[in-house]
């Protein structure tokens, strides 16, 4: 049963195209006059299914396309007549998908499971490397002297006409407290933008702060 299996496994033209470093539709025309010459003169003296299976797919326009699949007879085929690197290459490439297929089909994994397998693994890891990238970056951007003077502006702009240098400091030291720094470079740029919030709610204490000082002041 495994061996049926394993000789039935085959190579997509597009693939094979690729690995032969060659344009698609040219292996197609090839691979058409290969099974000219398999049928010779009308009557196959082959099985062309034991070399090349006619298929096709839907390319981005929704057309048909005609395709291949290749099995590993069809390869050696197509390999015949390469020489050199290419040549070298491909029949490689090709000895290498075939063995790696068999080893699936020996292991009882349907081909299927084992790409959703590997594709599951691959997103994981994926994923995984993207946070870590995301946790540098995040790490390491931190605000500029631009930034902070951006920031020192808008707090000195929003505590209005008459703010002190203390009611700078204690709205600084509100909003550091509350995220958890001890200066404005502790903290990355994008939780300090996304932190307006904090500093506006800062600033709206130390004006309520001053009003009852001014208050205290005349009675």
């Amino acid at each position: 049963m495994n061996d049926l299996k394993i000789q039935d496994q085959t190579l997509d033209s597009r693939e094979v195209a690729e690995m032969m470093e060659v344009n698609h539709f040219d292996l197609t025309r090839k691979i058409k006059k290969h099974i000219e010459y398999l049928i010779d003169g009308g009557e196959s003296n082959f099985a062309l299914s034991d070399f090349f299976q006619e298929t096709s797919y839907l390319s981005e326009q929704n057309k048909e396309i005609l395709n291949y699949q290749i099995t590993r007879k069809g390869c050696e085929l197509l390999a015949h007549k390469m020489t050199g690197r290419k040549g070298t290459q491909f029949t490689a490439k090709y000895i290498q998908k075939f063995h790696a297929m068999e080893k699936h089909i020996a292991s009882g994994i349907p081909l299927s499971e084992m790409k959703a397998s590997i594709e599951t693994i691959a997103e994981d890891i994926f994923q995984r490397k993207a946070d870590e990238i995301s946790s540098v970056m995040d790490e390491y951007y931190r605000p500029t002297h631009k930034h902070k003077l951006g920031i020192s502006q808008y707090i000195k702009n929003r505590l209005g006409v008459g703010a002190t240098q203390d009611e700078y400091e204690l709205v600084k030291q509100r909003v550091l407290l509350k995220l958890d720094a001890t200066k404005w470079e502790d903290i990355p740029v994008e939780t300090l933008k996304d932190s307006l919030n904090i500093i506006d709610e800062s600033i709206r204490v130390i004006k309520l702060d001053r009003q009852v000082n001014q208050i205290s002041i005349f009675e």
